[in-house]
């Protein structure tokens, strides 16, 4: 009997449920910077917190494409295919922590 070239497929398991974890902490933290912003930034907290929920729920889609692409590689080919397609939810959400970080040295400048 031959090994699978999936292996146990715990790597790519791991992998997808990080960036699960990931985008949850984003969608928890745009919505609880509502609470945070709204006494400084009014009504334009709730609309930073929409952009947020909007980047994290694109993230879970790239993040689920990506992971996808990944199982159907391994499948078809074995390990040695199984790189990933792109680098872009990350390159996401590199970009949302670096937006979350401006907008709390705003924060902190205002007060």
């Amino acid at each position: 009997m031959s090994p699978s070239p999936l292996g146990t497929g715990l790597q790519l398991e791991r992998t997808a449920l990080a960036w699960r974890r990931t985008v949850l902490a984003l969608l928890v933290a745009s919505l609880a910077s509502v609470r945070v912003l709204f006494g400084t930034f009014g009504y334009a907290a709730i609309a930073i917190a929409a952009v947020g929920v909007a980047l994290a729920l694109l993230l879970r889609a790239l993040a689920v494409r990506r992971i996808s692409a990944a199982w159907d590689r391994l499948a078809a080919a074995g390990e040695r295919a199984a790189w990933l397609p792109d680098g872009v939810p990350l390159a996401l959400c590199t970009a949302v922590v670096v937006a979350v970080g401006l907008v709390a040295l705003g924060y902190v400048f205002v007060h």
